[in-house]
C-alpha cells in the first residue's frame, strides 16, 4: 500500500503515513488494492497450451531433420573392403574374406561405437559424416583408418 500523498510505501493496516503525517483513508486503500488485483488477469490456459503445443511440434521437427544423423543399411570400406552391415535394432553383422562376425552398435555423440567379439572384445569407432552416407573408422589415435561408404 502506498501513501496517497508522497506515495511512501506503508503497511496495509497504517492509519498514517510515517513520512509526511498524512492521515490514511483505509476504504479508499481497499478500494485501490481490489483494483489492483482485478488488474491482474490469469492467463488463458487455452493460449498458453496451444503455444506450449506449437513449441513441442517445431522442436521434433528440428530434431528429426537436425538431429543426429542416422546409421543403417552395408557400409563397404575403401581399404580392405570389408562390409559392415548396420540394423535398425543395434546389431550389426561385419563381413570379411575370411569371415563374418556379429555384433552391436550404439551412435553417441556423432559418433558409432561398434562392439564385437572375436576371441576378445573388440571395439570401433566410427565416425559420422555427410550425415550418415560416410562412416570414418578411427585408430586409437583418432586418425582416419578406413572409410566406409554406404551401398
Amino acid at each position: 500500500m502506498k501513501c496517497p500523498k508522497c506515495g511512501a510505501e506503508l503497511k496495509n493496516e497504517a492509519k498514517f503515513c510515517g513520512i509526511c503525517g498524512s492521515a490514511i483513508d483505509q476504504t479508499e486503500q481497499t478500494v485501490q488494492q481490489r483494483t489492483v488485483q482485478q488488474s491482474k488477469k490469469p492467463l488463458p490456459i487455452g493460449k498458453v497450451a496451444a503455444v506450449a503445443a506449437v513449441i513441442i511440434v517445431v522442436i521434433v521437427i528440428l530434431s528429426s531433420v537436425f538431429g543426429s544423423p542416422k546409421v543403417s543399411g552395408v557400409y563397404v570400406g575403401e581399404k580392405d573392403k570389408d562390409t559392415i552391415e548396420f540394423k535398425k535394432d543395434g546389431e550389426l553383422v561385419w563381413n570379411s574374406d575370411e569371415m563374418s562376425l556379429d555384433g552391436t552398435y550404439e551412435i553417441t555423440d556423432g559418433k558409432v561405437i561398434a562392439k564385437i567379439v572375436f576371441m576378445i572384445p573388440m571395439r570401433f569407432t566410427f565416425d559420422i559424416k555427410n550425415n550418415g552416407k560416410t562412416l570414418n573408422q578411427l585408430d586409437s589415435d583418432g586418425s582416419v583408418k578406413d572409410v566406409y561408404r554406404r551401398k
